[in-house]
C-alpha cells in the first residue's frame, strides 16, 4: 500500500475527528459536491442496511469511508438525504506526506450542495468559518456522478460557484480537482457513454477549474487504493501552489463575513438562494391545491401528511427568506482590507521612502 509518491502509509488507516482547538492545519483536502455524489455521508453511528430498505444509490461505500480501514467510523446508508450538515474534519491516522515536515493529512467533509435541508449560502458560510480558523485547504475535490447524463440548471450554477470560490487555477493556493464517481456501478453497455461524458466534463463543464496541462479530473473506483491515489495525485498537483502561499489570498477567505456579497461568488450564491425560494413557493402552492382536493379532505391520514409537508415547507421558506434579508443587508462593493501581497508591497515601500 505504501506505493504513493507523496503519501507515507505507516499502518492501517483510520480517522478521528477534532474540534477548533487545532488551529492552522498545514495539509487538508476538502470534499465538495451534491448530496448523493459519492463524496461521503459519514455519521457518528453505524447504519445497518435492512433487507427491505430501498437503496437510492447502489454504492457500498463512499470516498471518505474508502480511505479508512476502520469502517466503524460510521458507514452511511446509501441515500439521497445528506447526513453531513456541518463542516467536519478528520485526521487520518498512519498517513503523512513525504515532504520536509511530514505533515499529517486531514480530510474535510462539507454539507452536500443541492440539498433540501441547507442552502448553498449557509454551506459557504460554514466553510468560511472553518477556513478562517484552520487555514485554506491544500486541495479542494468536487464530486460528480458519471451516471448523470446531463447537468441540470442547479448543478450548472454550482459549477459557476465552484469556479468563483476557486479563483484562477494558476494563482490559487488551493488546488481544485474533480472526482467522478459511480464507475463501479456501470453496466458493460454504459461504459462507452460514460467515457464520452468524462471527456466532455474535462473539455467543457470543468475547463475553467482544471489546471492546464495537469490531470485534474479523476475516476473513483470505490476502493481504498483509488481514493488514496486521488489524494496523492492532488497533493502533488498542489506543490506548485505552495510556492505562492501567502502572496494570494483565495476568494473564499478574502470575501467572508461582511464582505461576502461583494465577492466573485456573491451573485452565484444569490441566484441559488432565489432559486430555492422560488421552488419552495411553487411547492407550497401545489400542496395547498392538493389539500383542497376532495379525496384528501376525506382521508384524515393523507390530510395530516399534506399538512405536515406544508408546515415543513413554510418553515424552510421562512429560513431562506431570512437568509436573503441578511445577505441583502451586506454591502455590494465592500471596502476590502489589502491582501497579504499588497501589505508586503506597502511595507517595503514604507521602508524605502
Amino acid at each position: 500500500m505504501d506505493g504513493y509518491s507523496d503519501l507515507k502509509i505507516s499502518g492501517p488507516i483510520s480517522a478521528e475527528t477534532f474540534g477548533d482547538e487545532v488551529k492552522e492545519i498545514p495539509c487538508s483536502v476538502m470534499l465538495l459536491g451534491p448530496t448523493g455524489s459519492g463524496k461521503s455521508n459519514v455519521s457518528l453511528h453505524l447504519h445497518q442496511h435492512s433487507s427491505h430498505e430501498l437503496l437510492l444509490i447502489p454504492t457500498d461505500f463512499k470516498f471518505l469511508e474508502c480511505l479508512v480501514d476502520d469502517k466503524n467510523m460510521g458507514i452511511s446508508k446509501d441515500s439521497l438525504e445528506s447526513v453531513t450538515q456541518q463542516v467536519t474534519a478528520y485526521r487520518l491516522r498512519n498517513v503523512r506526506t513525504r515532504r520536509l515536515f511530514r505533515d499529517k493529512v486531514y480530510i474535510v467533509d462539507t454539507p452536500g450542495v443541492c440539498d433540501n435541508n441547507i442552502s448553498e449560502l449557509r454551506i459557504i458560510q460554514e466553510i468560511q468559518r472553518w477556513v478562517n480558523i484552520h487555514g485554506s485547504p491544500k486541495v479542494v475535490l468536487y464530486f460528480h456522478r458519471i451516471t448523470d447524463k446531463r447537468l441540470p440548471g442547479s448543478q450548472r450554477r454550482i459549477i459557476r460557484l465552484l469556479e468563483a470560490i476557486s479563483g484562477e487555477p494558476s494563482h490559487s493556493i488551493s488546488w481544485t480537482g474533480v472526482v467522478t464517481t459511480m464507475w463501479d456501478n456501470l453496466l458493460a453497455h454504459q461504459v462507452a457513454s460514460a467515457e464520452n461524458g468524462f471527456q466532455q466534463l474535462e473539455a467543457e463543464h470543468f475547463k475553467d477549474i482544471c489546471t492546464p496541462g495537469v490531470e485534474s479530473i479523476f475516476k473513483f473506483h470505490n476502493t481504498q487504493d483509488s481514493a488514496l491515489a486521488i489524494v496523492n495525485k492532488s497533493l502533488l498537483n498542489n506543490i506548485e501552489t505552495d510556492l505562492r502561499y501567502g502572496l494570494s489570498t483565495p476568494p473564499l477567505r478574502r470575501y467572508s463575513e461582511g464582505w461576502l456579497r461583494g465577492g466573485p461568488f456573491g451573485k452565484a450564491l444569490y441566484e441559488l438562494l432565489e432559486g430555492r425560494i422560488a421552488g419552495l413557493q411553487q411547492r407550497l402552492q401545489i400542496l395547498e391545491d392538493d389539500i383542497k382536493n376532495r379525496d384528501v379532505l376525506e382521508n384524515p391520514e393523507l390530510y395530516a401528511i399534506f399538512q405536515r409537508d406544508k408546515a415543513e415547507a413554510e418553515g424552510m421558506l421562512r429560513e431562506l427568506e431570512q437568509e436573503r434579508l441578511e445577505y441583502l443587508s451586506l454591502p455590494e462593493v465592500p471596502e476590502l482590507p489589502p491582501s497579504t501581497g499588497r501589505r508586503i508591497i506597502n511595507y517595503v515601500k514604507s521602508k524605502l521612502s
